[in-house]
């Protein structure tokens, strides 16, 4: 039997009530979905911090520096 945790208690779900496994599989691909998200978040936000930092150095800024250059 299919088990999920709700505010910190444990329930079975039988598999052949279908309303419930229904809300369950939609609580898993939400689940599921929300961590590919923020998982997709963590990459974009890596890679903009890479580039800028690329930028910041080609553009021969220090860290310490807070002027605007162009």
């Amino acid at each position: 039997m299919p088990k999920i945790t709700i505010d910190e208690t444990e329930y079975e779900i039988k598999e052949d009530d279908q309303e419930k496994m229904q809300l369950l599989n939609m609580l898993s691909i939400g689940s599921n979905s929300l961590n590919l998200l923020n998982h997709i978040a963590q990459c974009v936000n890596a890679v903009q911090q890479g580039k800028t930092q690329e930028l910041k150095t080609s553009l021969g800024v220090k860290d310490e520096e807070k002027k605007t250059k162009k």
